[in-house]
């Protein structure tokens, strides 16, 4: 057998201590770069955060509205943020209608942004807007309805084009789906649905296998309390495949939130049950269809709120997230449903409300929402919040702070029962975490700007500590083990 190689020795000739301390680095080094916040955005109005994309070029790209504090008309609102939450630019995008609100952004093929839109005047028009990486309008491009139009869900199309969804219609409504070129200007239009007494509505269209589309949502059945999930496949040119429809065996309406396709082209699908719209409890779920939409299989989930979002990992599990109120829940599936890993982030700002959990890049999770008033005439801000791989956030890293600087150094280390903060600068504050990112200590009120400071670590757990120093002179990150 042979062995990992370290400076000359194999790694089974290692003390087991040894061999413990380099595993615990090498997995905190994964952790430790992902940097994790909460962060409130906006103008002297009103904003929120609906959407939230990762981008090519790194950071991320939030949208939502921003509304005039005195006249209440909402507009478009996009902040565009670095990894670590710092603001690169901020973006208004005004209209002579109303606008309903803003859906989503989305990083097209060219990585430009992608932004969908509703408003009206004495149409009802959907808006679909490009931008680039700094913020500049490329172009605009609006479609008109007869009656009451909704955009739902974008997707970038095979030949660079772009494919919008929506529905359009009042008591009953259809879905519709809109092909441009990559100006923005309409190829085709198809609908589908919405016949007399049954009512289309669309949650997310996305990409297939076969360079065609899936939509889900849901069809609601007049005169009754019926409603059932529906998916609705079509060809590249939106010519359609199949529909289905699924009724729930228990309750009175089937919603489908989110849909994605897996390596074998089978899809899956969260979404909840619930007896009525009102003063009832959810029932979420995720099940599995053949490429065809034949039922595999549906488990059902014992928490009050639906996942709606759904993504996979790296590894094949699958990956939902939802939120209520101020809280985000995330959790992972492996492939036959069975829940592995749950957690809930609870926002540290009053009033919040998360619209928004997605995967980040790095393993983690960005939220984009909402918080109560916090500056400016009144109204809320725009929320950001990101954890680690673990669905915690530490905030213990950010733009400026120095990792194993020689300007503050902790010994002993390894230590056992305690441990001395030595800096070139008055010390404000010591937090100390473990290789998780759980905040195990913090201390504000007995440092009084010494330059060293004692640390008992009898009660933290052996293995690896992060301390996070605040000085006078910076922000700086130390590594201890404790034994």
């Amino acid at each position: 057998m042979t062995g990992i190689t370290i400076q000359g020795k194999s790694i089974r000739h290692l003390h087991l201590s040894a061999f413990m301390l380099l595993v615990m680095l090498l997995s905190h080094s994964i952790v430790f770069s992902q940097p994790t916040f909460q962060r409130l955005y906006g103008t002297l109005d009103n904003d929120a955060g609906s959407s939230i994309t990762p981008c090519f070029s790194g950071g991320y790209l939030v949208s939502g509205t921003t509304t005039n504090y005195f006249y209440g008309d909402p507009e478009i609102y996009l902040v565009r943020i670095t990894e670590y939450g710092d603001t690169l630019w901020t973006r208004s995008v005004s209209h002579p209608s109303d606008y309903d609100w803003n859906k989503g952004v989305y990083e097209h093929t060219d990585h430009s942004f992608l932004l969908g839109n509703c408003f009206y005047g004495d149409t009802a028009t959907t808006l679909l807007l490009k931008y680039n990486d700094s913020g500049d309008k490329i172009w605009s491009k609006s479609f008109t309805f007869d009656d009451d139009a909704f955009f739902c869900s974008l997707a970038s199309a095979t030949d660079t084009g772009i494919v919008i969804c929506g529905y359009h219609g009042q008591s009953f409504p259809s879905v519709f789906m809109i092909k441009t070129d990559n100006q923005g200007d309409e190829v085709w239009r198809r609908s589908y649905g919405g016949s007399f007494m049954e009512g289309y509505f669309p949650e997310q269209m996305i990409n297939t296998a076969d360079n065609a589309y899936i939509i889900c949502g849901s069809v609601t059945i007049g005169g009754t309390e019926l409603n059932k999930g529906l998916l609705i496949k079509t060809d590249s040119s939106g010519i359609l495949s199949w529909t289905k429809q699924y009724e729930s065996a228990s309750y009175y309406k089937r919603y489908f939130t989110a849909i994605q396709q897996y390596s074998d082209g089978s899809y899956y699908i969260t979404g909840y049950d619930t007896w009525s719209n009102y003063f009832s409890a959810d029932y979420p779920f995720l099940m599995k269809t053949d490429p065809q939409g034949n039922l595999a299989w549906l488990k059902y989930y014992d928490q009050p709120h639906p996942y709606r979002t759904l993504s996979f990992t790296a590894g094949g599990n699958i990956l939902l997230a939802g939120a209520y109120n101020d809280t985000a829940m995330i959790a992972q599936a492996d492939p036959e449903g069975t829940i592995t890993w749950s957690a809930n982030i609870v926002s540290k700002y009053a009033g919040s409300y998360i619209s928004q959990v997605i995967a980040a890049a790095d393993g983690g999770y960005i939220m984009a929402g909402k918080a109560a008033y916090h500056g400016g005439f009144g109204g809320d801000d725009v929320l950001i919040m990101k954890a680690n791989q673990y669905g915690i956030i530490t905030e213990m890293q950010g733009t400026g702070t120095k990792v194993e600087s020689a300007e503050v150094s902790a010994w002993p280390n390894p230590c056992r029962d305690k441990t001395g903060i030595f800096s070139k600068y008055p010390v404000q504050s010591v937090t100390v975490y473990d290789a998780r990112g759980l905040c195990l200590y913090t201390n504000k009120q007995e440092i009084c700007g010494s330059n060293s400071f004692p640390v008992s670590t009898a009660a933290f757990p052996a293995g690896m500590l992060i301390f996070r120093i605040e000085t006078s002179g910076g922000v700086f990150i130390k590594k201890i083990i404790k034994q």
